[in-house]
């Protein structure tokens, strides 16, 4: 039987999201030369990839929630949740690219513009199907991928379980497949398909909501197997992201969130989407048109862009003039933003995209997830 809504632990969740967020955001403050050693290297020792998968065991959830609470008018309400802040930041990037004559070098990593036809694909989550991401927004990516489980949410619900466990099978072998692009055509285009080798986290997110048979736990157990001994997330707390994610799915409901921190919580779950869409091109911002070069300047840059959209978009545009026209009587019954107390009654938490991040046990050119090209690991020694 799945959960009851009452008992979701959305607050705990909201706060997991924001600090998968910052382990994204610190690990591309990384790249930046000044910014290594320190509360950066803490954040981004718990690992992108794991932070990655987190963000999608939390979607397949919360994605699973609202469609157990209604079916109709799902694909609007995810479209609304999520496209006004997408459009804003791939417009940003397009600024800034522009603004940057379509080149940025940071430390030893290289930022290059894409063609013109990336930017419109990239306007309809497009990339990474047919086109490639836009370099100076990579962690976007992600939303493709994460549009693509959308509408294929409902399908998944009436599937079997038996059918789903399959697939979700097939998805994590093709995760754990060796990546050498240079194989047989067949093989480079599964392992590079990020649809298919994320898709077993968000089913486990998926069917957790659910059930939690013996059969969803083992799998549970093998995704916890892959993070730790895989070759993709080497950070040292790598698998304590993936363990805390799949603990607050598991066991939140017992935990009895304070009410005096209900809204701190739904406020930072809700920044948590912002903060992922626009850090990227707001740190490039400050390092090569302002000048910035300290991870505080830098952070506090996208800070406050990740607060400007929220606020002058998210809350300002959305609420009060765009979701009202369109489906119509006031905004703030027709529109519940994404936070804890928006998931109980709506039950439709929005998902935080995911991040692109390099390995740092590659120290040669590697192609990353999100198609950004990276080159020189961050530290000469180990941190494993």
């Amino acid at each position: 039987m799945p959960l009851s809504t009452d008992r979701t632990p959305w607050e705990i969740l909201a706060l997991l999201r924001f600090f998968l967020a910052f382990v994204v955001l610190s690990g591309h403050l990384t790249w930046y030369p000044d910014a290594s050693g320190g509360w950066v290297e803490t954040f981004d020792d718990f690992g992108g990839k794991a932070a990655v998968i987190g963000f999608l065991l939390i979607s397949g959830f919360s994605m699973s929630a609202s469609l157990e609470r209604a079916e109709k008018g799902f694909y609007i309400r995810r479209f609304l949740r999520i496209y006004p802040l997408y459009f804003s930041a791939v417009l940003l990037s397009l600024l800034v690219e522009a603004a940057t004559h379509g080149h940025v070098q940071i430390g030893a990593f290289s930022v290059d513009g894409e063609k013109s036809s990336a930017a419109l694909g990239n306007l309809f989550f497009l990339q990474a199907f047919f086109v490639k991401p836009l370099q100076f927004d990579g962690p976007l990516w992600s939303l493709a991928i994460e549009v693509f489980y959308y509408l294929l949410a409902p399908f998944f619900r009436r599937a079997e379980p038996g059918r789903l466990l399959a697939l979700m099978s097939l998805s994590l072998l093709c995760y754990l497949l060796p990546r050498h692009a240079d194989w047989v055509l067949f093989y480079g285009a599964v392992i590079k398909s990020n649809a298919l080798d994320y898709l077993w986290c968000w089913l486990l997110g998926f069917r957790l909501w659910r059930e939690r048979s013996l059969s969803t736990i083992i799998f549970a157990l093998l995704g916890a197997a892959a993070v730790r001994f895989g070759p993709y997330t080497p950070e040292p707390f790598a698998i304590v992201t993936f363990l805390a994610t799949l603990a607050a799915l598991l066991f939140g409901d017992r935990i009895a969130f304070p009410r005096r921190l209900s809204g701190v919580a739904t406020y930072l779950g809700e920044f948590s989407y912002p903060l992922y869409v626009f850090h990227f091109p707001a740190m490039i911002m400050g390092y090569a048109l302002i000048g910035l070069e300290s991870p505080e300047a830098l952070l506090a840059v996208a800070l406050a862009t990740a607060l400007l959209s929220l606020h002058a978009i998210d809350r300002g545009l959305m609420r009060r003039r765009l979701v009202p026209l369109l489906l119509g009587g006031s905004g703030e019954r027709a529109y519940v933003p994404f936070s804890a107390t928006g998931v109980h009654s709506t039950c439709s938490m929005r998902s935080a995209p995911l991040a692109s991040m390099t390995s740092r046990s590659k120290p040669s050119a590697i192609p990353l997830a999100g198609g950004i090209w990276a080159s020189a690991a961050r530290k000469s020694s180990s941190t494993g």
